[in-house]
């Protein structure tokens, strides 16, 4: 592994976990992952490794770790567990099960285990919001056990691209990968526009990201901006000439600054990406799938698109399209505005499928930015909450890690995460107090680091 630079305490963790595999030889290997771009890409990473080790598995996507999970799978005896992008912060659940245990997560750790193998960059110097994601972490492993498996850097750079971590540019554990893969010869790079579909008009009415206020979805006010750029909107992207897309990126991006984004977002309209030398897809790509599988319960498909089948590569797109366009419908609502207390705002979500990004999108194009987003929809007798934060809010001293799961707790619930991204669940009729409980802490941590600075 000279590519990738590891501390030695995550080596020898690594070692453990390549041992109870190479053991793993007679029972079926039960990989338990997260249900989002980089979960399902973390799948697929893991499915590669384990398929060339000539291993007897079986992948479950699950949206959280919960009692109820952890009881089913207890009663498959005899089998070794690997959970992938999660599983940090459920240590003690996890120590129940009565066989091998493996996690591979970037979440923030609570706690350690002398019974889990427990892998988590972050807790050895990389920071699990930019460095490293769920199916970076698993690729440590993949490549650990076998050179053979840089084919799965594809994957894992998904996997990366589907939490953000693209933004300003690969870093850390992330950026080696990168650097490893092009030396070998997996992907490419090159400067292009960081657009969905295949014509300015689909990207302005068909997808979510990057959002346009006032545009994206609108068609009727969409022609009359495209005809004032001159460019014809059904024209393919690979026909244009350096100055088209000179003068598409100019505009765009004037559109987004003007919306109040970050430069960081408004600086990725136009910038550098990662090609699979195989097949020709982006990184960008491969993640946009993954993450429309996810987010509409298709896991499966996700994951054998990822596996690069044709077949399922084509059903994705069709079920993206869909999504996108639900997506898109509710941030045409949202531009009208949302609920705010003293330092956070917020909003329902009827479809929690949607909730996450939409939350995500709602906070990077459209919502101040001085202060978290929040989405939160009811599912059964409890409210699932999403927050997303931005890196100049952090930098102000925000944690949603922290606010979440200690707000969280106080009402019978859980939370967790990114201090940029997190997420919890609260019994329904406690749903207010919780965010009444986060803005207080939200406004704690932002004066505190305010006071600290000075």
């Amino acid at each position: 592994m000279n590519d990738i630079r590891l501390p030695k305490e995550l080596s020898d963790r690594l070692d453990m976990a390549s041992a109870v595999l190479e053991q793993a030889r007679s029972v079926k290997v039960r990989v338990i992952s997260h249900y989002d771009a980089d979960g399902i890409s973390s799948a697929a990473v893991l499915s590669i490794m384990l398929r060339r080790l000539g291993l007897s598995f079986h992948v479950t996507m699950a949206q959280s770790l919960d009692a109820r999970l952890l009881e089913g799978l207890n009663a498959e005896n005899g089998k070794c567990f690997i959970f992938s992008d999660m599983g940090s912060g459920q240590l003690e659940l996890l120590e129940k099960l009565q066989c091998d245990v493996i996690v591979l997560d970037h979440h923030r750790a609570l706690g350690d285990s002398d019974r889990i193998i427990h892998i988590n960059p972050s807790m050895f110097g990389s920071n699990g919001t930019t460095d490293v994601s769920g199916a970076t972490t698993c690729f440590l492993l993949a490549q650990h056990i076998d050179e053979g498996n840089w084919d799965a850097a594809v994957p894992a750079l998904a996997g990366a691209h589907g939490d953000m971590q693209h933004l300003g540019g690969y870093r850390g554990l992330n950026a080696d990968i990168i650097q490893g893969s092009m030396k070998r010869g997996i992907i490419a790079e090159r400067k292009a526009l960081q657009l969905q579909g295949e014509t300015l008009s689909d990207s302005m009415l068909n997808s979510p990201e990057p959002y346009f206020r006032g545009l994206t979805g609108k068609a009727e006010i969409f022609r009359d901006y495209a005809g004032g750029l001159g460019i014809d909107p059904d024209v393919k992207y690979s026909s244009y000439s350096e100055e088209d897309i000179r003068k598409v990126a100019s505009a765009l991006m004037m559109t987004l600054a003007s919306n109040g984004c970050d430069y960081e977002n408004v600086s990725q309209l136009l910038s550098t990406q990662y090609f699979q030398q195989k097949t020709g897809r982006s990184i960008a790509e491969i993640a946009s799938l993954a993450n429309a599988c996810g987010r509409t319960g298709n896991y499966g498909l996700g994951l054998a698109m990822e596996l690069s089948d044709g077949k399922a590569v084509e059903e994705a797109s069709g079920h993206r399209l869909e999504y996108n366009k639900a997506v898109v419908s509710r941030l045409n609502e949202l531009e009208e505005g949302i609920e705010e207390m003293n330092n956070i705002q917020f909003f329902r979500s009827d479809d929690p499928s949607l909730a996450g990004a939409l939350c995500g999108l709602y906070m990077a194009f459209i919502g101040r930015k001085d202060r978290p987003t929040f989405s939160y929809s009811l599912a059964g007798e409890v409210y699932k909450v999403s927050g997303r934060g931005t890196k100049s809010l952090v930098a102000g001293g925000l944690d949603l890690a922290e606010s979440l799961s200690s707000s969280a707790s106080k009402f019978g619930g859980h939370g967790g995460g990114h201090v940029i991204a997190s997420g919890a669940t609260v019994p329904k009729e406690h749903l207010m107090d919780f965010l009444k409980s986060v803005d207080e802490i939200t406004g704690r941590q932002i004066k505190g680091a305010s006071a600290r600075s000075q």
